[in-house]
């Protein structure tokens, strides 16, 4: 991984300068994760949450928010996780088989089954999501996933200069021996990692010490001298569909659609609140005039002039139709299925369920390409911190690797299975079929050849069972038996 050398000059600049200013200026700018992008996902936070703000009456809350809970009809969570469940690695092919194991090994270690939905789900929801890689002593190194309220990336055209991680902590220290609640500030650099922080909101960034480091600062090198081979920036920054170096929420053209839809949906609380149900009138008996209504009752009105009626109830068709259609809207301008938004809607099938998931479908494959080459990034990243801090493993830096994915698709898997015969009728390797269906070509190997020995013995055992076994003649207690002559058949 070649270190540029402008972010290399950059670093020296900051870090090096004596101006005490100037590095105080730098530090409170990395540490600024700017108000109007956390605003920005903080407002897709809530409407993923359900956290609406949905204007009431006084009457309308008091029966749509009896709960306690903001009242929403929330499809913002339904959108990002369609999109979020889909996305779901399968592992890595390289060509070098010490390569796949690392990367098979690292993706076990830390548990990225689950760990990989927590970032997907972040990077659909906000946009971004970061990914930190870190040593451990004694195990590979961690992968930690971190929200982008907390960590940031600084670009200079298409390569990252420089990350930084910003974050309240009270983790007792060198540097904060009572555990007091102070800032924490991390500079990620191509060769280097500076530690800062501040006691108090408007204080000072003061170098700080962990446990086992020797300063703030850690020679991020290979060799861990100040002048070795850098590791590079071990910061991997998850953009979905990003412009150019910012991903685009999911939510982003999804939330005006869902705030006409909680408009609809009060709209439609007023109609069936005042004129759900049909309504008496009574005219010419006077302002006291009032009768009691209830089942079974007479009413007796002593007036000449008096009149009665009924107002029919107000038909909600409009409404509800208002409301069906806006949430087709939402389906459509966020290119989720509308059977996934609907629960119990009717799955299309055939071409259909191709055709209503074409822009679902390309969304996806498009993210994944996209991400698959952030998680690649992580692997190797990965590797080199593996080669850098423990001497008993070395891993290829060079062998390709490529992120398999599983299809976001609907999957009808009895076609797939005709499908995969007809292809291997026509030649198509095993190994590619099997990834083709979703499964581990190495791990179903494995496994058939963990199989063969417990089958063998299996069938050895049943047939020793066999030889031992009694015949019908010995268990009646004779010998040999004569044989005998076959019966004439007669037919009648």
């Amino acid at each position: 991984m070649a270190l540029d050398n402008f972010a290399n000059r950059l670093s020296t600049i900051f870090r090096r300068r004596s101006d005490s200013t100037a590095e105080q200026a730098f530090l409170k700018a990395a540490a600024d994760m700017g108000s109007e992008r956390l605003a920005c996902y903080q407002r897709f936070e809530d409407y993923y949450g359900g956290e609406h703000k949905v204007q009431l009456s006084a009457r309308a809350r008091e029966y749509l928010e009896a709960s306690g809970l903001r009242f929403a009809e929330n499809f913002c969570d339904v959108i990002v996780d369609s999109k979020a469940d889909a996305l779901a690695v399968r592992g890595f092919d390289s060509d070098d088989q010490g390569m796949r194991e690392f990367a098979r090994e690292l993706w076990r270690e830390n548990r990225m089954d689950a760990t990989q939905k927590r970032i997907h789900r972040g990077a659909v929801k906000l946009g971004d999501y970061f990914v930190i890689v870190e040593p451990r002593e004694g195990k590979l190194p961690k992968i930690c996933p971190n929200h982008p309220g907390q960590v940031k990336a600084v670009y200079d055209s298409d390569e990252m200069l420089y990350a930084s991680k910003h974050w309240t902590t009270t983790r007792p220290s060198v540097s904060n021996p009572d555990g007091a609640a102070i800032r924490r500030l991390n500079v990620y650099w191509p060769a280097e990692i500076e530690k800062w922080y501040a006691p108090y909101e408007d204080g000072a960034w003061l170098p700080y010490v962990a446990e086992g480091d020797e300063g703030n600062v850690i020679f991020w090198t290979m060799d861990g001298t100040p002048g070795g081979e850098p590791i590079g920036i071990p910061v991997v920054h998850f953009a979905d569909r990003p412009n150019p170096h910012h991903g685009c929420s999911k939510l982003r053209g999804v939330i005006p659609q869902q705030d006409a839809l909680n408009k609809s949906l009060v709209d439609l609380f007023w109609v069936m609140d005042a004129q759900g149900w049909p309504q008496q009138w009574m005219t010419g008996v006077g302002a006291g005039g009032q009768v009691k209504r209830h089942p079974g009752s007479l009413w007796e009105i002593e007036s000449d002039t008096a009149k009665v009626g009924q107002l029919a109830a107000a038909d909600p068709t409009k409404v509800v139709e208002a409301i069906e259609s806006q949430i087709k809207r939402m389906a459509s301008r966020s290119n989720t299925p509308l059977h996934q938004m609907l629960a119990g809607g009717q799955l299309p099938s055939g071409e259909t369920l191709k055709t209503s998931e074409s822009g679902y479908v390309r969304e996806g494959r498009d993210s994944q390409t996209e991400m698959g080459n952030r998680y690649e990034d992580v692997v190797l990243i990965a590797a080199r911190v593996t080669n850098a801090f423990d001497n008993s493993r070395a891993v290829s830096e060079d062998a390709s690797l490529d992120t398999r994915w599983e299809d976001v698709e609907t999957r009808n898997e009895v076609d797939e299975a005709n499908v995969a015969v007809l292809k291997q009728t026509l030649g198509v390797s095993t190994d590619t079929l099997l990834a083709e269906l979703g499964y581990d070509p190495e791990k179903e190997r494995e496994q058939r050849e963990s199989e063969i020995p417990a089958v063998a013995d299996e069938l050895l055992e049943r047939a020793q069972q066999m030889q031992q076994a009694p015949t019908r003649s010995e268990e009646a207690g004779g010998g040999e038996q004569p044989a005998q002559k076959p019966r004439n058949r007669v037919a009648k």
